[in-house]
């Protein structure tokens, strides 16, 4: 009977401790380079910011609309995919932050790898190694400056 009451009691302190993930999964309708829309719920990417939809940067001298590219590319990853996205908080305004899959892939990573976010470095450092190779190759927002 001790012995039942151990068990009991640790099964109890482990279902208190262990952290529930919220997961979010769906077709996503892509708000900007960094935020889409599943099921009437806002997500953003965790430990990434990409260019706003409206902001332009600059390439061989001439202005381009980076942000609005940054968009395309985030709606080419996801097109005709389900997104898999676990929750890892909220931001100051209540929108979800998650790191979102598209299958095995880490879509958040992928932003950076290819050029189209930076490592948002005050959340986290996971995607800075990404962004220094896709700095280095000059890819999406790397060829050229933002303003």
């Amino acid at each position: 009977m001790k012995r039942l009451r151990l068990y009991l009691l640790f099964f109890a302190i482990l279902a208190v401790s262990t952290p529930v993930r919220a997961e979010i999964t769906g077709k996503p309708r892509v708000i900007d380079g960094d935020t889409f829309e599943i099921g009437g719920q806002v997500i953003r990417l965790y430990g990434i910011d990409a260019p706003a939809e409206d902001e332009t940067c600059t390439a061989n001298g001439k202005p381009w609309n980076c942000g609005l590219e940054a968009g395309f590319a985030l709606a080419f990853e996801t097109a005709e995919h389900w997104v898999r996205c676990e929750e890892k908080g909220t931001d100051k305004d209540g929108t979800v932050l998650a790191v979102c899959f598209v299958g095995p892939y880490d879509l958040n990573a992928l932003m950076v790898r290819k050029g189209w976010a930076r490592a948002e470095r005050s959340v986290s450092t996971d995607y800075v190694g990404q962004e220094e190779g896709a700095r280095a190759a000059r890819k999406g927002i790397w060829r050229g400056s933002r303003r």
